[in-house]
């Protein structure tokens, strides 16, 4: 068989200038693996098949039926407004649609950067490593900065590593674990007499906020002895996947039972157990973006504010017990870092859902409530799914804003902080 080369042939054949991509229909580059593909169609086939990723794609809807369209159109996100082309919305669809046109896996030159060039040599050079940075250092020609947060991941991964126990804790369930520690936090909030008020808050000081915060969550998964079952690297991926979330839910819930109608008219929240802001808060972002700070403000506000009211009225009307939030907490957890992680986490994630179903009803029967136990259990389900849903399209913004560089810095754990 003639190998095709993984080079484009547009310089040779000018007619296909004004041709489609086969496979996304945005217009064409070239002759790409054998097919008439655009760039991003070319480069996704070559990753796919040199990172081997072809068998852990999954049809998002399960029918392997998905459209690989452009759809053009000028979307608004956290306030900015971006022109964006949104081609791909299934990976697995697309790349069978490559292999289905004839793209093929024979052509693709698997050790292209093998060889040293001039260029790449002048690549290397300009890497630099971020893992001693104490301070933010600046990318020679880039404007961005690095700010290492390695340090954090150290701690949260040695929290992460040892089974949290106590003599009280010996002989509980799953959820009256999970209870124990949610109230080992809940037990150091500050009435709201001795709380401090917060109307403007450097957005590095939210950063060190939330780095307590980080520890607060891995002290709760570290409860856990079915978190004890997953490796040092798949504890710390399922630590980033639902440290936020659960914070922004744990202190949406304590918010509503402190501040009761104030949390929404005045938009009064418990931001950790010493500080509270309400909607006159000013966030201030020059530390990390050359945006105005009454833009970014409102953004994040906005943001927040969308989140909250989406549960606030069901939380209200609910009002969990404390053994309900932590089902909430522990389902929302286990549901998230299953559904991402595949595999045998999600075994293992069916499994505890299905134990902390059990001690909840477990829980109903003991006080008394065994009669509301499905109606009650719908709720809590509710709340969580539409929690999730909401965090799931707010990621999705988040990276897009990050791809437009509206921040000036990036973080050696990327993925560890969101706002």
């Amino acid at each position: 068989m003639t190998s095709i080369p993984s080079t484009s042939k547009s310089d040779l054949n000018t007619e296909h200038t004004l041709t489609s991509c086969e496979i996304c229909q945005v217009p064409a580059h070239g002759i790409h693996f054998g097919v008439m593909t655009c760039r991003a169609c070319a480069a996704f086939f070559r990753r796919t098949i040199v990172e081997n990723r072809q068998n852990k794609y999954l049809c998002r809807k399960d029918n392997d039926s998905c459209l690989i369209k452009p759809d053009d159109r000028l979307t608004d996100i956290l306030g900015f407004k971006f022109k964006i082309f949104f081609r791909y919305h299934c990976k697995s669809c697309r790349y069978k649609r490559c292999v289905t046109l004839g793209m093929t896996p024979e052509n693709v030159q698997r050790y292209r950067d093998s060889f040293t060039t001039p260029r790449s040599q002048e690549k290397r050079k300009k890497r630099i490593s971020v893992e001693n940075l104490d301070q933010p250092y600046e990318l020679k020609g880039k404007p961005k900065q690095v700010i290492d947060v390695s340090s954090t991941k150290k701690d949260i991964c040695e929290i992460l590593k040892y089974k949290s126990t106590s003599p009280e804790s010996e002989k509980m369930n799953k959820l009256e674990l999970s209870e124990y520690a949610l109230r080992e936090w809940r037990n150091k909030q500050k009435p709201e007499n001795e709380m401090k008020h917060l109307v403007i808050l450097p957005i590095i000081k939210l950063f060190e906020i939330f780095k307590k915060q980080m520890f607060v969550v891995a002290r709760w998964l570290s409860y856990s002895p079915d978190f004890q079952k997953l490796q040092e690297d798949q504890k710390y991926q399922f630590f980033k996947l639902v440290w936020n979330i659960w914070r922004k839910f744990e202190r949406y819930q304590i918010s509503l039972e402190m501040f009761e109608d104030e949390a929404i008219t005045h938009e009064k929240f418990a931001l950790n157990d010493q500080h509270l802001v309400t909607i006159a808060l000013q966030l201030k972002f020059s530390e990390i973006s050359d945006e105005t700070d009454e833009k970014l403000t409102k953004c994040f506000r906005d943001v927040w504010r969308s989140m909250f009211l989406r549960i606030a009225k069901p939380l209200q009307d609910l009002k969990p017990t404390s053994t309900e939030m932590a089902f909430m907490l522990s389902e929302m957890s286990w549901q998230i870092a299953g559904k991402s992680m595949q595999g045998s986490v999600l075994e293992l994630s069916e499994k505890v859902r299905d134990e902390l179903a059990d001690n909840l009803h477990s829980y109903y029967k003991t006080n008394g409530n065994s009669l509301n136990y499905a109606g009650r259990l719908i709720k809590l389900t509710k709340i969580v799914n539409s929690l999730i849903n909401f965090h799931a399209e707010l990621k999705n913004r988040m990276e897009i804003v990050r791809i437009f560089k509206v921040f000036t810095v990036d973080l050696s754990e990327p993925d560890l902080y969101d706002i």
